[in-house]
């Protein structure tokens, strides 16, 4: 679960990369409306192991590892 909140409607892009800089899933994107959202993903295709989460709302992005354990 991928949980976020907007204060406002924003434009948003949520992607979850491989440690090759592959994208592997892509979670969310367009304008979201102001509130709180748990974003449901299936990572059943990928396997254990270190992934990067890329956020970008209305332009600004930020990145956060995330461990894998199956």
């Amino acid at each position: 679960v991928v949980p976020f909140e907007l204060s406002s409607a924003q434009t948003i892009d949520i992607k979850l990369y491989d440690m090759s800089g592959k994208v592997v899933n892509d979670i969310a994107g367009g304008r979201y409306q102001a509130g709180s959202y748990n974003i449901q993903v299936n990572c059943d295709h990928l396997g254990s192991g270190i992934y990067l989460l890329k956020t970008r709302v209305n332009g600004e992005s930020s990145t956060q590892k995330m461990l894998l354990v199956k």
